[in-house]
């Protein structure tokens, strides 16, 4: 496996909450990359069970029940937090965050009820809502689901199809769907550009071993909405 030097704003919130976690990122795990660059940086929803709250989620349903927003209710750069807890209430959870100096806050929705169908067999339906916030305006999102209604799983062979410096970035969703995770300056990197990603991860069962899988793919977008960057990781087991 290739080693990444990227460094991931879901591992600041790995403490996010009492029952959301997040397992180390992929590129400090073992498992298996097909792509990864340094220049490109993670932007991943924290999504993964301690092991209180998943013997907790195999009796009943944790969080409060949400749908995923369409692409445009989130204007990122202008959305505010009061618009979005409008329409989803006051998150379960939220924390502070530090990038390269900038100072912001992430709140985040999940929800999980093992009567839920999975997109998996033998796992768990969890889905996880995160909004990274500037002076309480979004500046990114990231929506992962591991339940069959509303899944994040993507073909992760259709990337090969992605060529950076010739691929434009609003040719990316026609290959692989509504991007799982989006963001633009300052927490994405460089004023101007862009970040687009796709995550998919699931918890097995037996729960209690945190036995998990996931594939992720980050696109990063230049001033001019070519792919500049992009970077893949895959760890765990199908």
């Amino acid at each position: 496996m290739r080693r990444s030097s990227r460094r991931s704003i879901a591992r600041r919130l790995a403490f996010l909450g009492g029952h959301i976690g997040h397992l180390p990122p992929v590129s400090a795990r073992a498992g298996r990359a097909s792509r990864a660059d340094s220049a490109a940086q993670t932007y991943r929803p924290a999504l993964a069970g301690t092991a209180g709250a998943i013997v907790l989620l195999t009796a009943c349903a944790v969080g409060s029940q949400f749908s995923r927003p369409p692409e445009d209710f989130v204007r990122l750069g202008y959305t505010t937090r009061p618009q979005v807890e409008a329409r989803l209430g006051r998150p379960g959870d939220e924390k502070n965050f530090r990038q390269d100096g900038l100072q912001g806050r992430a709140i985040q929705y999940t929800y999980s009820n093992d009567a839920e169908t999975a997109k998996m067999p033998n796992s768990l339906c969890i889905r996880s809502l995160t909004y990274m916030l500037v002076d309480d305006v979004v500046y990114a999102e990231g929506f992962i689901s591991a339940c069959a209604a509303d899944h994040t799983n993507f073909d992760e062979r259709k990337a090969a199809d992605i060529v950076k410096g010739r691929t434009q970035c609003d040719e990316v969703p026609q290959l692989l769907g509504r991007p799982s995770f989006r963001a633009i300056y300052p927490v994405a990197k460089m004023n101007g550009e862009y970040v687009i990603g796709y995550q998919f991860k699931y918890v097995k069962r037996p729960l209690l071993e945190l036995n998990t899988y996931e594939k992720d793919l980050e696109v990063v977008c230049d001033v001019n909405g070519v792919v500049r960057e992009v970077a893949s990781s895959e760890a765990g087991d199908r």
